[in-house]
Parts: structure tokens; C-alpha cells; sequence
């Protein structure tokens, strides 16, 4: 699928649209055809939960993110205390993540050494994760050795009442966020802008559903990609009320200036890496 195609096809996709988790685990085409096109269209796709275990870890993620007083978890510079809710959401959004990156990796129409190491790895993860949080799954650090499957992946939780996002591209492999953002106020405040193929940019949280998480790649899997058929893209974004707005300093310790003064968006995200492809 090249970026014209993709481009021609944009007037059927709507970046508003969700694809069901429980259709893309059950492999069904026209899901995975959606996912891709989404993806490479607008540079990210959304991805609607069903109720249970995982969504319920996710929201209690958010929630215990509302009592932090800050812009981040973990604090930076400073000792990590994760409590369960932190360690569910973790798992949660860490699966999540590898899931994404199995998609995408079902869809390449050649092996390479880079996405035949990706595929073993993915195997090694789904066998380690009972390790993780050692010991016996209470401690403070996800990975006991960072050169493990994906043990280079890292995990935040972000309450834009304390800060924002300049605009960036992520590294790594996958981006993997879910927030409380209301779309009835989302052109009030912070919000996640994502910029298209053609430039223009999206704003998420206007369309963005309390069941739903949110997939990017990064600039690491863009490259593995590249000689592929997946023409897909690292895509620039930010966390703010304008995308094009000035660059700010500073922007982990103090909210867009242009924001309300609180109830602004928190979000959890996770960022899945591996230490192998460096």
C-alpha cells in the first residue's frame, strides 16, 4: 500500500472511527484493513475495548493518576513506588502495545532480520510476563534486566493540569496511550493533536471514546518499515490547545498557557521499545 493509494483512499476512512480490539484478535480482514489504513492515513488509529479486565486496569490508571499533584509518573529524579493500579495499568497498555506490533507485523508482505527478531521476541515477551515486577510481581521496576524482551519499553501516566507536549515524534516501536479527555470540551483546552499525511492535523480527543485507546509507531519501526510494503509513519504530535502554537520551554513544569486551569486531560501512555534493535 503506497501513500498514494493510501491518500486516494481517504475519502472513505474518517479518523473519528474506531476498530474493534475483538475483531482485530479475531483477525477478520476488513478490521485489519481499517487499522492499517487509518494508521497510514492520519497517523494514528483508534481502538475500541470491550468491558472487562483490561479496560477496568486502564480507567483505575487514570483514576489513581488524578491524585498525583503533578505532571508525571514516574517522577523523574526521584524513588518509584508503583502500587497495583500502577502495575495493572502497566500490563494492561504492555499488551496492548505487543498486540498492535503483531498486527502490524501480520501485514509485511517480506520478512526482514529486523521483523523476524521482532517476531521472536514478541514470543519471549508472552512467556516473561509473569517475571516482570519482581518480586512476585509487587516490585517498583517493570524489568529486572532491561535487555530482556522489550526491556527497554517505559510507561507514564500525564496530567496536562501540570504540563504539555511541545510537538514531537516518538522513538522506538509503538506508542500506546488512553486518556480521560471529554470531546465536549476539547476545543477548550489541551487536548492530543496528531498530524496527517497531508499535513493537516486531528485533534483526538474531539472524537475520542472513554472505552478507547490510541496506537502510534515510532521513528524505530517507521525505518524497519521503509523497504516494506507498510508505508507507515512515525507521526508528529503534542498535547496542546494549538498545534501551532510557539514552542515552549519548560513544558513537564507548567500547562499550556492558553489552557483551562483544570479538569485538562490525563492520559496514560506507553511506549514499547527493544533493546536488541540498537
Amino acid at each position: 500500500m503506497d501513500r498514494e493509494s493510501i491518500i486516494r483512499q481517504g475519502s472513505v476512512a474518517d479518523p473519528s472511527a474506531a476498530v474493534s480490539l475483538t475483531a482485530l484478535q479475531a483477525g477478520h480482514e476488513d478490521s485489519l484493513s481499517q487499522f492499517f489504513i487509518q494508521l497510514a492515513q492520519f497517523g494514528f488509529v483508534k481502538v475500541s475495548l470491550g468491558p472487562g479486565a483490561r479496560l477496568d486496569a486502564l480507567t483505575e490508571g487514570i483514576r489513581i493518576g488524578k491524585s498525583m499533584g503533578r505532571f508525571r509518573f514516574p517522577p523523574v529524579g526521584e524513588s518509584v513506588v508503583y502500587a497495583k493500579e500502577h502495575r495493572d495499568c502497566f500490563h494492561a497498555l504492555y499488551s496492548l502495545s505487543r498486540a498492535c506490533l503483531s498486527w502490524i507485523l501480520s501485514g509485511v508482505d517480506a520478512e526482514t532480520a529486523e521483523t523476524r527478531f521482532l517476531g521472536q521476541r514478541l514470543g519471549e515477551a508472552h512467556g516473561n510476563v509473569a517475571s516482570l515486577f519482581a518480586p512476585d510481581g509487587q516490585g517498583h521496576a517493570p524489568f529486572a534486566d532491561t535487555e530482556q524482551a522489550f526491556g527497554s519499553s517505559f510507561f507514564n501516566i500525564f496530567d496536562y493540569d501540570y504540563g504539555l507536549l511541545n510537538a514531537h515524534k516518538d522513538r522506538y516501536l509503538v506508542t500506546t496511550i488512553f486518556a480521560d479527555s471529554d470531546p465536549a470540551t476539547a476545543d477548550q483546552r489541551s487536548v492530543l493533536w496528531v498530524r496527517g499525511l497531508t499535513g493537516r492535523w486531528h485533534s483526538v480527543d474531539a472524537h475520542l471514546g472513554s472505552n478507547e485507546v490510541v496506537f502510534m509507531i515510532g521513528e524505530e519501526l517507521e525505518e524497519i518499515l521503509g523497504p516494506l510494503n507498510l508505508q507507515l509513519y512515525a507521526a508528529e504530535h503534542c498535547i496542546r490547545v494549538d498545534p501551532d502554537g510557539e514552542f515552549l520551554s519548560r513544558s513537564h513544569f507548567r500547562a499550556d498557557p492558553a489552557t483551562a486551569p483544570s479538569g485538562n486531560r490525563l492520559s496514560t501512555a506507553f511506549i514499547l521499545g527493544e533493546p536488541g534493535l540498537a
